[in-house]
């Protein structure tokens, strides 16, 4: 949600997107939890899992920042 915070409302937010239930977020590249190059519920899932299973966001997080992984995401 844009936030600077990885939390159940980013999650959520996302869900919320990818059931056509919610707005698009303003830069897809942000909702690619998983840096693979497409925003999918894997992402939902991966947020999921830093929450709860111990995993970590890919860089550049915690920060802003350039996006190492070559992917069409333009923002």
């Amino acid at each position: 949600n844009n936030d600077k915070n990885v939390d159940l409302i980013d999650a959520k937010f996302l869900l919320d997107y990818l059931l056509k239930e919610g707005v698009e977020p303003n830069c897809l590249d942000l909702t690619d939890a998983n840096d693979d190059g497409i925003v999918d519920i894997s992402d939902a899932v991966k947020i999921l899992f830093v929450l709860f299973g111990g995993q970590t966001m890919p860089t550049p997080y915690p920060d802003y920042g350039f996006d190492p992984t070559s992917d069409s995401f333009i923002c």
